[in-house]
C-alpha cells in the first residue's frame, strides 16, 4: 500500500532486508551511500558494540550522529558478514554523503505504522533536504 505523506511516498510492502542480502538483490547496493541507523532495535549505533565493529572491520565507513554512513555499496557485504538486519532495521540511501544526521524525533520503524500514521516535520525536512533516494525499514524477521 502506497500512500502521500508531506509530499513523499511512503508505503508498506511485504518482505525484509534480510531476504534482499540473503538473495543477492542488488537494490541495496545500487546505492552509493547507506546511512545505517538502526540495527536489531540499537538505534544509537555510534556507542553499540555493533556499531563500533562495522566502523573497525570497515575503515571507509564512519558516525555520522548515531549512525553510520556506508560508502561504495558495501551496505550488502557489511550486513552478510556480520549477519544483521533480523528485525527494527532502519537504513537510508543517498547518491551523495549525507551532511546532517537523521532527527531523533522520526523514524520508519517501530512505533510508526506508514499506513496510519505521519511522518514527522522534522524527518520530512530532513529527507527533502538531503535528497534521501530511499527509507527501508524492517520490524520483523
Amino acid at each position: 500500500m502506497m500512500r502521500k505523506i508531506n509530499h513523499l511516498t511512503v508505503g508498506w510492502l511485504e518482505g525484509s532486508l534480510t531476504l534482499l542480502v540473503d538473495k543477492g538483490v542488488a537494490l541495496l547496493g545500487q546505492f552509493p551511500i547507506a546511512l545505517l541507523t538502526s540495527v536489531d532495535s540499537t538505534t544509537t549505533l555510534s556507542s553499540s558494540a555493533i556499531g563500533q565493529m562495522i566502523v573497525e572491520r570497515h575503515p571507509r565507513c564512519k558516525f555520522l550522529g548515531d549512525g553510520i554512513v556506508i560508502p561504495d555499496g558495501l551496505i550488502v557485504d557489511i550486513a552478510k558478514s556480520l549477519n544483521l538486519f533480523h528485525g527494527f532495521d532502519e537504513a537510508w540511501f543517498f547518491e551523495a554523503e549525507p551532511s546532517l544526521p537523521k532527527p531523533k524525533d522520526g523514524w520508519l520503524v517501530a512505533p510508526l505504522n506508514l499506513n496510519f500514521n505521519e511522518l514527522t516535520p522534522t524527518i520530512s525536512a530532513w529527507i527533502k533536504t538531503l535528497h534521501v533516494s530511499l527509507g527501508w525499514a524492517m520490524a520483523l524477521a
